[in-house]
């Protein structure tokens, strides 16, 4: 009743349909009862749910029933979003890293076809002495200044990548 935004004596003898629009979600949980399916949930005031359903029959009296179980996924799909973030991006300047500028390189490459491609390589000479000289927290702050103002020259479809301790690109 909760995850449906009602009270339970509200709830009861509404059609599922009505919370679990989705007739393939429906199917998918009768076809396989105990298996968890994972759908969208329609709360009372419109908004919408992820969320894991399981559906196991019941006997109540002498009348066959169904028991629902409804897990909210929110937590862990906001998790894997940030986890797939974490994979591609530097964690410092928020930009995307090695391995993401890769791939997006690469589509860009294809995507341009016989046309044109620019790549610029930047490297920050001197920056082992500013860590050395003045410390961490000063060369992070040059790392996010440089990332926040290579990142203003651009615009989409470009895009600008942290590839290393003090080395940028722009595509």
């Amino acid at each position: 009743a909760a995850l449906a935004g009602g009270e339970a004596k509200a709830l009861a003898g509404l059609p599922l349909a009505q919370f679990v629009p989705d007739s393939a979600t429906r199917g998918s949980l009768a076809d396989h009862p105990d298996d968890g399916v994972e759908g969208t949930l329609y709360r009372l005031d419109g908004s919408e749910l992820p969320v894991q359903l399981i559906m196991r029959p019941v006997a109540y009296g002498r009348t066959p029933h169904v028991a629902l179980a409804v897990r909210d996924l929110t937590t862990r799909r906001r998790a894997e979003r940030q986890i797939r973030f974490l994979v591609g991006h530097d964690l410092l300047t928020g930009l995307p890293n090695r391995r993401h500028f890769q791939d997006c390189l690469d589509r860009n490459i294809r995507q341009a076809g016989s046309g044109r491609l620019a790549l610029l390589h930047i490297n920050l000479d001197g920056f082992k002495e500013i860590n050395d000289l003045y410390g961490q927290q000063a060369g992070d702050r040059l790392l996010n200044e440089t990332a926040r103002r290579l990142g203003g020259l651009v615009e989409a479809p470009s895009f600008v990548a942290r590839l290393g301790a003090d080395a940028f690109a722009l595509v």
